[in-house]
């Protein structure tokens, strides 16, 4: 294949991606209020945004038979709008899953991309490698299979967190399980008319949307403090063995919540008891430094990320959000605070993936 031919097969890729991103609502929705919402409230706007929320919440009220409306359309009888709010709170549930459903089927269609890309460049170099001599075959195909490779990461990327779609989800169920309790404690203040009806389910949808999620994932690393552990003390884990570790270490714990819904119902956990004391003996044994996880800890991160055995590219964002592995030395020696450029432009990725099987075999989260 001629360059003229790859550089134009570049730019019909390009051009779809582009194009298949797009359409004519999208883009006039986006040139129309890029710079905010109008200043002066416009009458029109007004008028098509309250058509369209009380039509939602005559749809549901309707359709779930919370009560029947005459020809003037006044209901047979009172209208529960708490129970309208919680038909809301099931809708906004399920088109939650399908996206991030969505979001993971995106993020495996990534990883196999990138693994049959990978596996065809290094086909393609050994059979050009065998059969001509030519360096600039070589370079021209390295270059085609990188430029698709940066395309497919490209289009994934805009749409897909850093963070694994797997505990996304987890996330966003617990958010929404907390804000609907939130809602049951007290119903009568909290749902108490049929603005405040829709004013709770568009809260509950907003939990779902995209730039919320992103702010729930930059607000969890804005919110963790940092602890130290002595090097002079062995380790205690929770299965009570010692561990010979005598590196100091830095891990990133979240920050103390301010209030949830069921805090009332939460106890402290008893203190441990304390060593003897004698008048001149020696002190109990310090309790455990549980600033680092344990291989029980570790394996159930790993597990949920359904990719263990396999360091890719892929997953290796949602690897780094282990301490464990994050303090590894071969990351560390790489950055203070390692991201997946710095693993795969300043580390040796070989070496920090052998280091991460091991994790896995030692957690027997793989055998």
């Amino acid at each position: 294949m001629s360059i003229r031919r790859i550089c134009a097969l570049a730019a019909v890729v390009v051009g779809n991606a582009l194009l298949s991103s797009c359409t004519s609502s999208d883009i006039k929705g986006r040139f129309t209020g890029r710079w905010g919402p109008d200043p002066a409230l416009p009458a029109a706007d007004a008028e098509s945004v309250i058509a369209n929320q009380t039509r939602i919440l005559g749809y549901i009220v309707l359709d779930a038979g919370i009560a029947k409306l005459d020809a003037v359309g006044n209901p047979d009888r009172p209208i529960d709008w708490f129970q309208v709010a919680e038909w809301g709170f099931n809708i906004g549930r399920q088109d939650c899953d399908v996206y991030l459903n969505n979001l993971f089927r995106m993020n495996r269609e990534k990883q196999r991309n990138d693994s049959m890309l990978t596996a065809a460049a290094t086909a393609t170099a050994a059979i050009l490698t065998g059969t001509t001599h030519s360096q600039k075959a070589l370079s021209i195909v390295a270059a085609a299979f990188g430029m698709t490779t940066a395309l497919n990461d490209a289009i994934f990327q805009s749409f897909l967190f850093t963070e694994s779609p797997g505990l996304i989800a987890i996330k966003i169920k617990q958010l929404q399980d907390a804000y609907k309790q939130t809602v049951e404690n007290d119903p009568r203040n909290n749902v108490y008319s049929s603005a405040s009806a829709y004013s709770a389910i568009q809260n509950y949808y907003n939990i779902c949307l995209p730039e919320s999620i992103e702010g729930t994932l930059l607000q969890a690393v804005a919110d963790t403090t940092a602890k130290t552990t002595d090097p002079g003390k062995a380790r205690t884990p929770a299965n009570g063995q010692l561990s010979n570790n005598q590196n100091a270490t830095v891990h990133l714990a979240p920050a103390a919540p301010t209030t949830t819904p069921n805090s009332g119902n939460q106890k402290p956990a008893p203190a441990g008891p304390q060593g003897p004391q004698g008048p001149a003996g020696p002190t109990g044994p310090a309790g455990p430094a549980a600033t680092q996880e344990t291989d029980a800890e570790i394996a159930a991160i790993l597990k949920s990320y359904a990719d263990t055995g396999s360091v890719q590219k892929g997953n290796l964002a949602g690897l780094l959000q282990i301490p464990t592995i994050r303090n590894l030395p071969e990351i560390k020696n790489a950055s203070p605070s390692p991201t997946i450029d710095d693993v795969l432009n300043k580390a040796d990725f070989a070496a920090v993936r052998k280091q991460i099987l091991g994790i896995e075999r030692r957690t027997k989260v793989i055998p």
